[in-house]
Order: structure tokens, then sequence, then C-alpha cells
């Protein structure tokens, strides 16, 4: 008897700022209607998980070989400092040729960076004041014992009275001027 062609879904996880593949991403695939044979038989009902997947250290991940179909790709896990799209990815797998007995179908999906601006101006002219510098913790770190024991970074604002934070793990954050510039009071909140 023939084979049934098959197929399988390669996904791609890429950092939107680098791009870079991402490791750890994990993704839902689901029938996106009844999956049926040339002869009539139901496969896979409509909505259906069929396959759980998660990225490698190159930021690839493979589906197991899944029936000639239509299925839906969502992220259900995004890499630690990285949003998780809130969209879904259509594939469909369709049959190429008598000699093909496994097609393939790749999805790159581009994950943005988690990301914090503070932006620095003077009161009353929006002037943009370089060189105030903050610190900035993640509260959810605090030591509950010793909150003041905990590693607290400090950035500088840029030209423009900004810092730009990416990457920046799941929390709540905390974040105070530390050191003003000459001929400005420093806010301590």
């Amino acid at each position: 008897p023939d084979e049934l062609a098959k197929g399988k879904i390669r996904i791609t996880k890429t950092d939107a700022e680098t791009g870079s593949g991402l490791s750890g991403a994990e993704f839902e695939i689901r029938a996106k209607e009844d999956i049926v044979t040339p002869d009539g038989t139901v496969k896979v009902k409509a909505g259906t998980v069929v396959d759980t997947i998660v990225t490698d250290t190159t930021g690839i991940a493979r589906s197991k070989e899944l029936y000639l179909g239509k299925y839906v790709v969502k992220e259900t896990k995004q890499p630690i400092g990285f949003i998780r799209p809130n969209q879904t990815w259509d594939v469909e797998l369709k049959y190429a040729d008598q000699k093909t007995e496994l097609v393939k179908e790749n999805l790159t999906i581009k994950n943005q960076p988690t990301e914090i601006i503070i932006d620095k101006k003077e009161t009353g002219t929006d002037k943009p004041l370089e060189g105030v510098k903050f610190v900035i913790w993640n509260k959810d770190k605090e030591d509950p014992i010793d909150p003041g024991m905990q590693h607290k970074e400090i950035y500088t604002t840029d030209k423009n009275g900004k810092i730009r934070l990416l990457y920046l793990e799941p929390g709540n954050y905390a974040v105070a001027e530390v050191e003003s510039i000459p001929g400005y009071a420093w806010d301590d909140k």
C-alpha cells in the first residue's frame, strides 16, 4: 500500500534586536481544522494539540511528523528577558508530489526583548539631562532579612536624557535617582 505523505514544522526563534537564536521558547501546535487523509479518515480533530516543542540552544524547534493539513502555532512560553508575542501563526502542510514523503514548512518568529526606558528632563522645558545617575533593582529578588544587601546596578542617562534597559527578567523593579548633575536637585523618591 501507498504510504501517507506527512510533514514537519520547523520554527526558528530569534532575538528581534540581535537576530541571534533563542533557546527555551515553547510552542504548541494545534490542528486548525479536522485533519483528514485522502481516504476520508479523520486523523486529528480540530483544536487538538498535536505537538509541543521547545527551541534548542540554536533557537530551532522541530515538530514530530504530522499528517498533512492546516495547523496553528502558538508560543506558550518565552525565554526570560523577552516578550511573548500575542498572536498565532497558521501553517499548512501541503502535498508536494509523489516522491516527497515528508514536506517541511519553516516559520521564523522574532521576540522583542523586555524594555524599560527612563527619560530624564528638566521640569518645564523638557530639556534632556545627561549624566543623571539612577539605581535600578528587582524588588522580587531582595533579601527579606536585609533588603539593602541586594546587588543594585547604577545607570547614567545619555545625551538624550535616557537610559534604555533590555532583557529584564520578570519582576517588580524599583528605580531611584542617586546623583544629579550640577545645578539640579535630585529626586529622592
